[in-house]
């Protein structure tokens, strides 16, 4: 005989006010609140660049997200922030992917943040002494080893620079 749990009458409905109300639109179906969790972790991309960062000799980067915007690899000795950015989360204007036909109100409000969140968060840091650099993604894609050389390369200026 197994022991019997209390009964516990929870509901999702009765769970619901407990959650903090959402600060951005809410996901327009569960289709969309999944993409939108799954984007949210570090992509494969942004792993194969942090390695051929480090393979092109860039050395001393961190992963630090309390700075604004949560940059991708910090180098906090030369105050060198670098964002790894989604063409289509973040409107590259190279590649203007469009946007979803389903439920545009809400992609086009959810996008059009990302994009003002980007620029108050470029803002901040440079009004900070941080110096941000964008890679977007469709770099990554086509020169992955190269866009690494280019920010091994300002990595090793910056610091002669400070040096």
């Amino acid at each position: 005989m197994s022991p019997s749990l209390p009964n516990t009458s929870l509901t999702a409905t009765s769970v619901e006010y407990l959650r903090p109300p959402p600060s951005r639109p809410t996901a327009s179906s569960h289709n969309a609140r999944q993409t939108m969790r799954a984007n949210r972790r570090v992509s494969a991309l942004e792993i194969r660049f942090r390695k051929a960062v480090w393979a092109a000799g860039a050395r001393g980067y961190r992963v630090r997200r309390r700075l604004p915007g949560r940059p991708d690899l910090v180098f906090p000795a030369v105050r060198l922030a670098i964002f790894v950015h989604g063409c289509f989360w973040h409107r590259c204007e190279v590649c203007r992917l469009p946007e979803p036909k389903a439920n545009a109100e809400f992609w086009r409000d959810k996008l059009t943040q990302n994009v003002n969140r980007d620029a108050a968060a470029t803002l901040e840091l440079e009004r900070t002494g941080w110096k941000p650099v964008v890679v977007w993604e469709h770099e990554l894609r086509k020169d992955l080893h190269g866009v690494a050389a280019r920010v091994a390369a300002q990595v090793v200026r910056m610091r002669g620079a400070h040096g």
